[in-house]
């Protein structure tokens, strides 16, 4: 769990945002005393659509998640607000969290859950959101792995 919310991985996001096609990317990132981590990350798509994400989780004093009958739980917030060059906004707010369950074999098991709500723009601009989202999916899923895969082999 230390490993999914370290400080080092902020260029994770930055990279899966790079795949994307984005120019004027700047990300920010802190934790408080008591364990909330909020990302702040501003950029501008290819086709000239401003973006504000702003992410939240809840990670408790030890930054390993809440404990909750032998497994951690990080409830996390996110919004997306995305403006048209037009002035039209479109606001992607997500809610869900992180479960990690620690395996007798010393590995941990990862479920996340989300629940989205899309509201404003145009329908056509909503669904052209969730397109682009799906095609850089598989994409991002291969480097997450990729992203893993080295963290198991570094020395410890």
């Amino acid at each position: 769990m230390s490993w999914w919310f370290h400080p080092d991985r902020r260029g994770d996001f930055q990279d899966r945002m790079g795949l994307t096609k984005i120019t004027g990317l700047e990300v920010t990132q802190s934790t408080d005393e008591g364990g909330v981590q909020v990302r702040l990350a501003r950029w501008r798509d290819q086709r000239g659509w401003s973006h504000q994400h702003r992410t939240e989780r809840q990670l408790g004093p030890d930054h390993h998640g809440q404990p909750s009958d032998g497994v951690f739980i990080v409830p996390s917030l996110e919004e997306v607000f995305c403006e048209h060059p037009t002035g039209q906004r479109m606001v992607l707010q997500c809610s869900g969290r992180i479960v990690f369950i620690p395996k007798s074999d010393g590995s941990t098991e990862v479920i996340v859950e989300h629940n989205h709500n899309l509201t404003g723009g145009r329908w056509l601009w909503r669904r052209g959101l969730r397109r682009s989202d799906q095609r850089d999916q598989s994409a991002l899923l291969q480097k997450q792995i990729g992203l893993c895969e080295a963290a198991l082999r570094a020395p410890k």
